[in-house]
């Protein structure tokens, strides 16, 4: 009977213990965004940033730093209506079901100003099932050699890198650029365009893509399987206040 109300009181302790560490972690989270929004001038927010940390953006990720701020985009993210003037995330939507990602999709149009730009960068499924259809074909050639070896077989190289992008790294699902499109149309976002990597009509968006610079990968790959949509908040929308 002592150990097994040790153990309980043991317990007891470690859930307080985890409650405090995560109540001082949104006090954290809630100080940063209050002083950022604060702050005169563009208001950029970066989710799923990684390392790549960008200069004047609001960076955030699953952990925190000194540079980076915890934020969890399934969640309901407590910023005010109208208040950003970009939102940019690279190689997150993809570990996100469909269902949460309309969800962050409709959170992120509510959170940009009127004209505010969604940037998203994601794997492009239409790149993987061309290069399916034809492996020999010059850029699935470069991709396939890149992935299994100049001496792969290319048909059987190209089914494995489509299962990969789909099943592995933790993605859930992976768009092509007309679902992805209706799926910010849908969320109330208009003027949907696509951009190569690194390219944009807005200064604060260009050159701003940090997968191309991880170890293994590489611009030219990156270029490959990466989709770049952004679109436009439109200004006829009414969303209830926060």
């Amino acid at each position: 009977m002592i150990m097994v109300e040790r153990f309980k009181q043991l317990r007891v302790a470690k859930t307080l213990h985890s409650g405090m560490w995560k109540a001082i972690g949104l006090l954290v989270t809630g100080s940063r965004r209050r002083e950022f929004l604060n702050i005169p001038g563009f208001k950029g927010l970066h989710v799923g940033c990684g390392h790549n940390v960008l200069p004047g953006w609001f960076n955030t990720d699953l952990f925190s730093s000194k540079m980076v701020t915890h934020l969890d985009i399934k969640k309901t993210l407590k910023f005010p209506n109208n208040c950003l003037d970009a939102l940019y995330s690279e190689h997150v939507i993809e570990h996100l079901s469909r269902e949460v990602c309309s969800q962050f999709l409709r959170e992120a149009n509510r959170m940009l100003k009127p004209g505010g730009i969604l940037r998203l960068v994601t794997p492009d499924l239409g790149f993987f099932l061309k290069m399916m259809a034809d492996p020999f074909k010059h850029d699935a050639a470069v991709y396939l050699n890149w992935f299994a070896g100049d001496e792969c077989t290319r048909e059987y190289a190209a089914e494995m890198a489509l299962n990969v992008i789909i099943g592995d790294h933790g993605h859930v699902h992976v768009y092509s650029e007309g679902i992805l499109t209706a799926e910010l149309q849908g969320a109330g976002f208009v003027e949907v365009k696509r951009f190569p990597v690194g390219e944009s009509n807005h200064p604060f968006l260009f050159g701003i893509e940090g997968h191309g610079k991880l170890s293994g990968i590489g611009e030219e790959i990156n270029r490959f399987e990466s989709m770049v949509l952004e679109a436009v908040r439109s200004d006829s929308l009414n969303h209830a206040n926060y």
